[in-house]
């Protein structure tokens, strides 16, 4: 889901039974998306009592919303994609390189490897959450996990698969509709941001 909108997707070489993909990802309206499924492979409705969706789902669908889903993928087309791809990679480069600059603060992932618009941060001595609240109050929204998990209390498995320590960890993303003074911000707010939160507990 994090990767539709951002980098070309094959689906038949992926290898995958199920792709799941969120308009509002990459500028379509949100609660809109698709589920690609494999040929062969069946799924049980989630709503009954109708033929649409190919019977996976009764109900009507929103119309308004696929078309402005489509619209927004159609918008990817013509090197977009690539162009947008190649601005997210340099803001979040920025970003990194700045973070990476303050004293305790380490990059998970693979720098080159991955979906270009989004950097995940590991920072020692301060909680997470702290950041997020102090970065809130200088006018920039981060996350301190994804989105579809944001009312749990469970440190992330990816990270703790990864061997992270995922209790401390701030993610970081940009977008379409991001511009160079927007990093700026983010750039100037976060180390001072993390100075004032660790001089608490000293």
């Amino acid at each position: 889901a994090a990767a539709a909108g951002h980098v070309p997707l094959a689906f038949a070489e992926l290898g995958a039974d199920f792709v799941s993909i969120s308009a509002h990802k990459f500028g379509g309206p949100p609660g809109i998306g698709a589920l690609l499924v494999r040929r062969g492979v069946r799924v049980r409705p989630l709503i009954v009592g109708g033929e649409q969706e190919r019977a996976r789902r009764a109900g009507l669908e929103n119309t308004p919303a696929i078309m402005a889903f489509g619209a927004a993928c159609g918008a990817l087309h013509q090197g977009r994609l690539a162009d947008e791809a190649a601005l997210a990679s340099e803001h979040t480069d920025r970003l990194a390189h700045a973070a990476l600059a303050i004293q305790g603060v380490r990059r998970y992932g693979h720098p080159t490897e991955r979906v270009p618009h989004i950097v995940c941060l590991g920072i020692d001595d301060v909680e997470p959450q702290a950041v997020l609240l102090e970065l809130d109050r200088r006018g920039i929204a981060v996350h301190s996990g994804s989105a579809c998990a944001s009312e749990g209390i469970e440190p992330s498995p990816v990270l703790e698969a990864m061997g992270a320590d995922a209790h401390r960890s701030l993610r970081m993303s940009v977008g379409w509709s991001t511009t160079p003074a927007d990093i700026d911000a983010c750039i100037g707010a976060l180390p001072a941001a993390i100075t004032k939160l660790r001089a608490y507990r000293s």
